[in-house]
């Protein structure tokens, strides 16, 4: 019994032993992938490489760069075309877009109400600006105006301006008061001249009072000229006699901010003292 037992194990060692032979040198190889040799992956390389003509290429940027925007676009057109859509025509239509969203809106959304614009339109005499109705323009001189000078009683009168010569009445040199800027205008009419009128329009730099006593003093510098004082008028006023010049008044007066000095015929006094007091009620 013994015996055929270490038998029986000896004939399964054998039988399993070239079973495995015969598996591992028969069957294994068949289902083994090929390996690829060295020989297999060879190939000729050409002794030299053919002349390429690189001049039909101008700058062409070796990493592609040359590659623009213009050529992208074309293919893209291209694609559109092969897809039926016209060259340039949007994807969608934007005004259908906005109707959707204002259709989904307008459920939800209140307006509030806003009152018209339109407004009655006033009657402006076939002007544009509403503010021309009825409107009579003064002169553009703020420191003494025409109708001024026509309520004064020179009726037919009117403003004009003359260059001014550094002299006040022609004997007074003023073109060396410090911030003092002098305007001269001549009231006129159609035949003669009326009247003159200086304005001495004083800076924050300078003193109205001193500019004042300052022609006061050199109009008693000249030959023949005295000075009379009489503060008749606003705040202060003095006329300077011209024994050379009889017939012609020369007044001075402090007036608001400003100095003024009239001369003129003394047949037209009566009209420069209401003069004076129009323009100093307005300053």
């Amino acid at each position: 019994m013994r015996k055929f037992t270490v038998f029986t194990l000896m004939t399964s060692v054998v039988v399993l032993a070239v079973g495995a032979d015969i598996f591992v040198n028969d069957v294994l190889p068949d289902h083994k992938k090929p390996v690829a040799t060295d020989s297999e992956f060879a190939f000729d390389l050409p002794d030299s490489l053919p002349s390429f003509d690189s001049s039909g290429l101008g700058s062409a940027n070796v990493l592609g760069a040359d590659v623009g925007p213009g050529l992208i676009e074309e293919e893209l057109f291209e694609e559109e075309a092969d897809l039926g859509i016209e060259r340039g025509a949007p994807m969608f239509d934007e005004q259908d877009n906005v109707e959707l969203l204002v259709e989904e809106n307008t459920s939800t959304l209140e307006l509030i109400p806003v009152p018209s614009t339109e407004i009655a339109t006033v009657n402006t005499s076939n002007s544009s600006d509403f503010e021309d109705d009825n409107f009579v323009p003064f002169s553009t001189n703020v420191l003494i105006r025409e109708d001024q000078i026509r309520s004064a009683g020179f009726v037919s009168g009117y403003l004009e301006q003359e260059p001014h010569e550094g002299f006040l009445f022609k004997t007074i040199y003023v073109d060396d008061l410090y911030d003092v800027s002098t305007t001269k205008y001549i009231i006129k009419s159609a035949e003669q001249a009326l009247a003159k009128v200086y304005v001495f329009q004083v800076g924050p730099l300078s003193s109205l009072t001193e500019v004042y006593d300052v022609l006061k003093m050199r109009a008693t510098e000249g030959l023949d000229m005295e000075v009379n004082e009489t503060n008749d008028f606003a705040d202060g006023s003095f006329y300077m006699n011209d024994l050379r010049r009889s017939n012609v008044a020369f007044l001075v007066t402090k007036i608001g901010a400003q100095i003024y000095g009239f001369s003129y015929p003394k047949e037209y006094h009566s009209q420069i003292k209401n003069l004076v007091k129009l323009l100093d009620m307005e300053f």
